[in-house]
């Protein structure tokens, strides 16, 4: 008896945690109404509770969800993913098919362990939707292999699709959407059938893994998205925005994140159909199979298009690229080396360090538009108070309280000759990351922000 009562105690303690545990933490859905077209949510329970509609069968289509503060997950062990499809018969359920507006607001501290399907990130597949102003923060993918794939009625390889915003687009749109840090990496795993080994494939992209068009016509696409998170895959593709695109049209996109993979591309791996265009990489692209690897594109068919690209980091360009290419550049220092027939066009190699002031003034100022507009999207109604705080002006160097084309010219010589004092750093350090690069030259010559 005497330890009866003495158990009693720490068992409704236990008790009494599990109930408001779970009571805190329950899936919030009182706040959908099937008859409303407009939703808010903004807190984990809610976003939980968004999750489970759709995986239960609730597709949102022609309904619009809003974001309306930063969500944390960090108490979330592993981020069980938005819109995971059944597909055991002909048709795909459980999709999502509405509008998710971020709001400019953050998901911070997403972790993804052990999905239950391939198609993994925070969307895990798309269907015609759209995800917009929505950025993340700390977002961190670890995979080693495929998970339920067998029981999901698939063939072939295993495959995983992944991407920190959505695993598998189907006809989606994404605009705006920004992972600020983070990491995405999947380990290569074999088994065996019979006498032969099988290797899993993975599709890994800062943005999203594969993104499709459901009738082979342009249909999807990202506009004003960034990728800073580093993308690993040892076997598969990655790229900073997505892995694999077809028919889809990517614009005014740029990576700044570590890309290493099987075949790799710093925006794009794989372009079908599709067009790339107004974008930029400034980060290592690696191949592992030392083939196939470029940053902007590294493979596409003959009816893909490239227009003013940029690749500002020295990368190798080992491509299979057909269709055109018009007014891309790429950093010397790398390989360039392009073994498709089929192409109209070629990346053209700059050397930013070797030119005079002006003719290096003059090729930025070719993309000044490019920039403008990356600028008003992920900085609506910027100023140069709202950039820089109580900073000296950005690249100031003359100290006369403008940023002028002679500031501009002396940036770009004191960039060249590697001897930037510590003054000349701060003044010209647009981003604050307490190194002066050619990328804080790019961002001084964003449209309004100089005095022509």
């Amino acid at each position: 008896m005497k330890l009866f009562c003495k158990i009693l105690p720490v068992l409704g303690i236990l008790w009494t945690s599990l109930f408001f545990s779970q009571a805190v933490f329950a899936a919030d859905t009182s706040w959908y109404n099937e008859s409303k077209s407009e939703f808010e949510i903004g807190t984990l329970d809610e976003l939980e509770g968004f999750r489970d509609l759709v995986n239960s069968g609730t597709n949102f289509e022609g309904k619009t969800v809003y974001l309306t503060s930063d969500i944390d997950l960090e108490s979330v062990e592993s981020w069980e993913g938005i819109g995971t499809p059944d597909i055991s018969d002909t048709e795909i359920k459980n999709t999502f098919k509405g509008n998710f507006d971020g709001n400019n607001h953050i998901i911070k501290n997403m972790r993804i362990t052990s999905p239950s399907t391939p198609f993994v990130g925070f969307f895990s597949y798309i269907e015609g939707g759209s995800v917009s102003f929505l950025r993340f923060e700390n977002a961190n993918i670890e995979l080693s292999s495929v998970n339920n794939y067998t029981e999901m009625g698939l063939v072939g390889t295993p495959t995983n699709y992944v991407g920190i915003a959505c695993g598998l687009s189907m006809g989606g749109n994404f605009m705006c959407v920004q992972p600020l840090s983070g990491n995405v990496s999947v380990t290569a795993q074999s088994r065996q059938d019979g006498d032969i080994t099988i290797t899993d494939l993975s599709y890994c992209g800062g943005i999203a893994g594969i993104a499709l068009s459901p009738n082979d016509r342009m249909n999807g696409g990202f506009n004003f998205c960034g990728n800073n998170a580093d993308i690993t895959s040892e076997s598969g593709a990655c790229a900073g925005i997505v892995a694999s695109a077809r028919a889809q049209e990517i614009s005014y996109c740029y990576n700044k994140g570590a890309i290493t993979g099987k075949m790799a591309g710093g925006l794009v791996e794989n372009l079908s159909s599709g067009q790339l265009a107004d974008s930029y990489n400034n980060a290592p692209v690696n191949g592992l199979l030392k083939a196939l690897k470029s940053g902007i594109c590294a493979n596409s068919d003959e009816d893909s298009n490239f227009y003013s690209c940029v690749d500002i980091y020295p990368n190798d360009h080992i491509v299979f690229l057909s269709g055109n290419i018009y007014d891309c550049y790429v950093c010397s220092g790398g390989t360039v080396n392009n073994y498709s027939s089929q192409v109209d066009g070629s990346f053209t190699e700059i050397d930013l360090t070797s030119m005079t002031s002006v003719e290096a003034y003059k090729f930025l100022k070719k993309f000044n538009g490019y920039f403008r507009k990356l600028a008003g999207q992920y900085y609506p109604g910027y100023s140069v108070e709202a950039l820089y705080g109580n900073k000296t002006i950005c690249g100031d160097l003359l100290h006369d309280g403008y940023l002028r084309k002679p500031d501009i010219a002396l940036c770009l010589k004191l960039l060249a000759s590697g001897k930037a004092s510590e003054e000349d750093i701060n003044i010209c350090d647009f981003d604050n990351n307490g190194n002066f690069e050619m990328t804080d030259i790019i961002y001084m010559i964003q449209g309004d922000l100089v005095n022509y």
